[in-house]
């Protein structure tokens, strides 16, 4: 899974390996590899939460909001 942070500009990865293994880390817009700590995490929700309530338009024609 990645998550993009709008804010800084880095993108969060989530390895999980079944059975028992999960690996987070991250890369800067640079593609230089850094630690992910709660801080990114926030910013990185807070910007999943606002793309998410964009008007997003699919090639079938339909516009769904958010309001």
């Amino acid at each position: 899974m990645c998550i993009f942070d709008s804010f800084s500009r880095n993108d969060i990865h989530v390895e999980v390996n079944i059975p028992g293994s999960m690996r987070i880390f991250g890369y800067t817009n640079e593609n230089n590899l850094i630690t992910v700590n709660d801080r990114l995490w926030e910013k990185a929700y807070v910007s999943s939460v606002l793309r998410s309530m964009t008007k997003q338009s699919y090639s079938y024609g339909k516009i769904f909001e958010e309001l």
